[in-house]
């Protein structure tokens, strides 16, 4: 099997729970799946995505999409329980700035010496 064709079949293999992982963290901060469309928007999609996801706490209580999932869970033990800093926020724009340079000039490396 060409390497093209393990990397397409990884690639489909770890697609599906991204995308559900994904909906169900918009779902948590009371916003529409298709908000997943937003990773299309090169760099700044990427950067806006992580940054509402990976950064920014759930929704308190119940909304339209259902109960939440941290209902009667001791907060006191969960690292998230308070407002991100403005410092925050930008090292965590700044480090997926880093991680996608890194992704990019991995992929140039690698595409280059498989030719």
């Amino acid at each position: 099997m060409k390497k093209t064709d393990e990397n397409l079949i990884f690639m489909l293999i770890i697609t599906w729970p991204a995308l559900a992982v994904q909906a169900k963290r918009w779902h948590d901060i009371d916003k529409s799946a298709w908000w997943i469309l937003i990773n299309f928007i090169p760099l700044i999609g990427t950067m806006w995505a992580l940054t509402a996801l990976g950064l920014r706490e759930g929704n308190q209580g119940e909304n339209k999409y259902g109960k939440d999932p941290l209902e009667g869970v001791d907060k006191s033990k969960i690292l998230s329980n308070r407002s991100l800093t403005t410092k925050e926020v930008i090292f965590g724009i700044g480090l997926a700035i880093i991680l996608m340079i890194l992704l990019f000039s991995t992929a140039i490396y690698l595409d280059d010496t498989l030719k």
